[in-house]
């Protein structure tokens, strides 16, 4: 009630919501970039920090049409009212005053949908429990990285960065060893029929030197134990595409 309400009045009204063990969800009808998670997290601390008391009875008649309810009820007359914060239809448990919640943390936002937001969070205890969960994380990756916890995000960015360009570097050899060994081949006349040894994605790229140098290849690679067929011919080459072929051959 109180984060929703929070994003209602930020101009982010709640679509549908989500109570889990561990974290809950709120649907809003507002657009990622449009939302100010800070200020609505920020809205409904201070109203639990408040201990403002909660109201949850049935209201009816004219007792009701004074509310200023978020959303009409769907069914019943039981409404749960902050005063000053939220009015809303809700047949669920509610604690007597918001101090009872503890805190609400929101950990996460994301894109749900056209023009729509979930959000993720949690409150009370949970809280604090993520808290230690989340910390006993950080300082394992801070151990695996040899860095201190604050400096594991800079530290990942820099790892990556590193793979990244040694995958560019492997990448580059490979082309070259792929030429290499489609020199080697072009000896044998066409089609080219051949084992290699350095998996998958070395098979691919020697197909595709011969065949950008007008030959047929027909190459096999075992890799991680599974077998792998490479075909290729030319581009523009008469006759039926090799994924035809292939899946005429394994017809029968």
């Amino acid at each position: 009630h109180l984060l929703s309400a929070a994003f209602d009045k930020l101009g982010a009204p709640t679509v549908s919501f989500h109570l889990g063990e561990r974290i809950c969800t709120i649907d809003l009808d507002a657009g990622l970039g449009t939302l100010d998670l800070a200020r609505a997290e920020s809205m409904a601390n201070e109203s639990i920090w408040r201990d403002l008391p909660v109201v949850a009875r049935d209201f009816t008649g004219e007792e009701r049409a004074r509310l200023p309810l978020r959303k009409e009820p769907m069914k019943g007359d039981r409404v749960v009212v902050v005063e000053g914060v939220d009015a809303s239809p809700c047949g669920g448990t509610h604690p007597a005053r918001t101090g009872e919640v503890g805190c609400i943390a929101v950990l996460r936002a994301q894109k749900w949908g056209e023009g729509k937001s979930r959000i993720e969070f949690a409150c009370g205890a949970r809280v604090v429990r993520l808290l230690h969960e989340t910390s006993e994380l950080v300082s394992g990756a801070a151990e695996a990285l040899k860095c201190a916890p604050a400096d594991v995000a800079q530290a990942a960015a820099r790892i990556a960065a590193e793979s990244q360009t040694r995958r560019k570097a492997a990448e580059g050899l490979l082309e070259e060893l792929a030429g290499l060994e489609a020199l080697r081949l072009k000896a044998q006349p066409s089609p080219i029929v051949a084992k290699l040894d350095r998996g998958a994605a070395f098979a691919r790229a020697v197909a595709q030197r011969l065949s950008q140098e007008g030959g047929t290849a027909l190459l096999a690679a075992i890799e991680d134990g599974r077998a792998h067929l490479v075909f290729a011919r030319p581009k523009g080459a008469e006759g039926p595409a090799m994924g035809v072929l292939l899946k005429e051959a394994l017809a029968v």
